[in-house]
């Protein structure tokens, strides 16, 4: 199952004709030893199911959300969360309010419905789609959290990083940074700084001043998350945990676009030095992400030599 993890990367990326394959793949012998009646092959299910989506393949995403909301029913009942929630995704790729509509009908699913609200406003601005929709999602979503738990609660501060990361996904940098700025000395004093909820939060604050041209910021903040995961962070002395990578993969671009070819070149060697020691079969090797940093780094050293790119 350690080749199903790899799909946080590919979204990232946005490699879905390699995520579809080893997918596809991986649902198969999920399903061989397991059956399909199996939690773990209910998330690669999902997961295969959104790059289909991602590739324009909308018939095979909306029959693998099917089998998934017949799965659940056979597992937990009509009226199950885990039901809702599958009915939730398949809501989602057929963009209605089935998912919405069956949570209503329940009297102690609430918070199913808010995460509901929340993923559909993330899916709208990850598609910079229907923006007016995407916030007044949200701001329904950070009402109730307020209410249910206080304006500092854990999940009130989540709903809040969630609607910093739609408004970055709309390109509202300004309102993101506003957002991430005010929440995140919250989140310090609730949970410690290497929270992953915490770490994920400076990451977008950093990904917002990059859109901002703010790069000098974000350069020292990206920085500041790969030596406290070095140092001291939740997974310390584990070069191949999300975060870094990504932190790194962020840093090489931030170099790249503020004109520092030198230090996106080495920065670059850096991951690709990080992607070398993922798992103990050349899983990192294999990643798509290793295909990008390769690419990133010959278009930094065609920068670096004077030359330009022609395309055709």
């Amino acid at each position: 199952m350690r080749l199903a993890k790899f799909s946080i990367l590919y979204f990232q990326c946005g490699e879905w004709e390699a995520a579809r394959q080893l997918q596809e793949q991986v649902r198969a012998y999920v399903i061989q030893v397991r059956g399909m009646d199996h939690p773990a092959c209910h998330r690669i299910t999902a997961a295969l199911s959104a790059t289909y989506y991602h590739l324009d393949m909308f018939p095979h995403s909306i029959r693998m959300m099917r089998e998934m909301v017949a799965s659940s029913k056979r597992m937990y009942g009509d009226g199950h969360p885990q039901t809702l929630k599958a009915i939730d995704s398949l809501a989602q790729f057929l963009l209605c309010e089935l998912a919405l509509e069956g949570l209503s009908a329940c009297n102690d699913v609430e918070d199913e419905i808010l995460f509901t609200k929340e993923d559909i406003a993330l899916a709208l601005a990850a598609d910079n789609r229907e923006p007016d929709r995407a916030r007044a999602l949200m701001d329904e979503v950070l009402e109730r959290r307020k209410v249910i738990w206080g304006e500092e609660g854990v999940y009130t501060l989540f709903a809040e990083l969630n609607y910093g990361r739609v408004e970055h996904g709309l390109g509202d940098y300004q309102a993101a940074e506003a957002r991430l700025q005010r929440i995140l000395p919250i989140g310090t004093r609730s949970v410690g700084r290497t929270h992953n909820g915490v770490v994920l939060a400076e990451m977008f604050l950093a990904r917002s001043w990059v859109g901002l041209k703010r790069y000098a910021e974000a350069e020292e903040l990206y920085k500041r998350v790969l030596i406290e995961h070095a140092e001291g962070g939740r997974h310390k002395g584990s070069d191949d945990h999300v975060q870094r990578i990504l932190a790194e993969w962020f840093l090489v671009e931030c170099f790249d676009e503020s004109g520092k070819l030198a230090q996106a070149h080495d920065a670059a060697e850096d991951l690709l030095d990080s992607l070398a020691k993922i798992g103990d079969a050349g899983y990192g090797l294999k990643h798509p992400l290793h295909r990008q940093v390769i690419k990133k780094l010959a278009e930094i050293k065609r920068k670096m030599s004077g030359e330009t790119k022609i395309d055709g």
